[in-house]
């Protein structure tokens, strides 16, 4: 008899993936903190997110970036470094910061109010190596609200889980697909000045008819994409066995040329496998943590000061084992499937040239979470 392998797959589109501070509202009482984050033992970790609930009289609810707070990572209950809030509500780690196996960590929290918040300390466990990374190309892997369809790669790993050591599992990748375009401009011309970024200025007939110019790169140039969804795995009934084409993730074809996916593979505790599992049992598909009643996932965050205010959310402590995988995107181009671009689903159109040769400009490729002009390590041309 094949052994059964236990996992749970959903989409979590804000949690552990990071994006702008936003509002969301939901019916619920009394004040409840949320926390997502992870923590694992390499450098470059996302930021940890916190938010809180600000009840209303009528009883919705409304989630907003906790603001203001000190927040420490604790190392064996004694080590404390400070995370630096950057944006409102998101709390960065030490880029050079990295977990150790072995050591148990938590999160703590001291709120602009007085209250104080720690996460239960777990240890970091040894992380399990991916053997091997497959694709296949799936015509209907994406599906959205209104029913559209469009293609996408599913990815499927190998692993060799060890044997006597209970594993639970969860997935991420990064995406680096090579960009071209490093400026739009709604309405108006893009200039160099003021450095270095340049700006658009507005022209009154391209305004009219909300014309779009996009400008080419003056560097090569790659644009990053995150996975959304959550997915995990228990290894129950397959404890030391090889686990053969796990599915880990899909992403778009957002187009034809070859790109460099980084598949990260964390050993999570069973506590944050129960989190997860029982955040499927309970609802939660897209949107994060915010579209479900929070406080009856009550996760790992408790408050010290004040044991009436709710919490959710979970801090996860992960072993993590990244795998560098070269996507090769063949299939796409000789089945000829429609690519979505790097321009959010429209076509590149470039400023026509003209008599003027300063004219259309290049524009400067500006490293942040979403672009980088250094080349990926792994890239291959």
């Amino acid at each position: 008899m094949k052994n059964k392998l236990y996992y749970w797959i959903f989409l979590l589109s804000g949690f552990f993936s990071c994006v702008e501070p936003y509002e969301k509202s939901f019916l619920t009482s009394g004040k409840i903190i949320i926390i997502e984050g992870i923590l694992s033992n390499q450098p470059g970790l996302k930021p940890v997110q916190i938010k809180e609930s600000i009840p209303s009289p009528s009883g919705s609810t409304t989630i907003l970036p906790l603001k203001g707070a000190k927040v420490f990572i604790l190392s064996d209950k004694i080590e404390k470094t400070q995370l630096l809030e950057k944006e409102e509500g998101f709390y960065y780690f030490d880029p050079n910061f990295k977990g150790e196996i072995g050591k148990s960590y938590s999160i703590l929290i001291n709120a602009s109010d007085g209250n104080v918040f720690e996460t239960d300390a777990e240890i970091l466990p040894n992380p399990v190596p991916v053997e091997s990374v497959s694709n296949s190309l799936d015509l209907e892997a994406f599906k959205d609200l209104k029913g559209n369809i469009s293609p996408g790669f599913k990815l499927f790993a190998n692993i060799l889980d060890p044997a006597g050591i209970k594993n639970s599992y969860l997935w991420q990748w990064k995406l680096f697909e090579r960009q071209s375009i490093c400026k739009s401009c709604t309405g108006g011309y893009y200039y160099r000045t003021p450095l270095p970024l340049g700006s658009c200025v507005e022209d009154a007939i391209l305004k009219r008819y909300n014309n779009i110019f996009d400008y080419n790169c003056e560097i090569d140039c790659w644009d990053i994409f995150n996975s959304s969804d959550l997915i995990t795995l228990s290894d129950k009934l397959s404890d030391g066995n090889l686990l053969k084409s796990v599915y880990v993730g899909k992403i778009p074809v957002f187009q034809y040329t070859d790109a460099l996916l980084e598949i990260s593979q964390f050993s999570i505790s069973e506590s944050a496998y129960d989190f997860i599992n029982l955040s499927l049992q309970q609802g939660i598909s897209t949107g994060g943590l915010a579209d479900t009643p929070p406080a009856k996932l009550s996760g790992n965050l408790k408050c010290k000061t004040d044991p009436t205010i709710n919490t959710s959310g979970y801090f996860i402590v992960a072993g993590q084992s990244t795998f560098k995988y070269w996507l090769d995107k063949s299939k796409a181009f000789n089945e000829k499937v429609q690519t979505t671009g790097l321009l959010g689903g429209r076509s590149i159109k470039l400023e026509p040239t003209g008599p003027n040769t300063t004219r259309p400009p290049l524009a400067p490729c500006i490293n942040s979470l979403n672009r980088t002009n250094i080349k990926p390590d792994g890239w291959k041309n």
